[in-house]
């Protein structure tokens, strides 16, 4: 949830142009990945500087949760920013 009000948040930030905010989930080799991606003005890249606190509250929780501290990784590009999330699923096995 922090993490597409960041989306949500800095993708609409100072722009009137239109802002693509994706949301993909997908089920692979016992991980759920989720994918949150949202276009930014790059002239307004530092216009509005976060705190961070959304993406660092993420990785500790996922970190207690599972004990591994690889399970988020962030790519940013001249007009987007993606977060992408692992979450292991071997809880769900009987």
């Amino acid at each position: 949830q922090p993490l597409l009000e960041n989306a949500i948040k800095y993708g609409l930030y100072g722009t009137l142009e239109p802002v693509e905010i994706n949301i993909t989930t997908k089920l692979m080799d016992d991980q759920l990945h989720v994918t949150i991606s949202n276009t930014y003005a790059s002239d307004q890249e530092n216009a509005s500087p976060g705190t961070g606190f959304g993406i660092s509250s993420t990785k500790k929780r996922l970190q207690l949760l599972y004990g591994q501290n690889n399970l988020v990784n962030i790519n940013r590009t001249e007009d987007k920013f993606e977060i992408s999330l692992q979450i292991p699923q071997t809880y769900l096995q009987l």
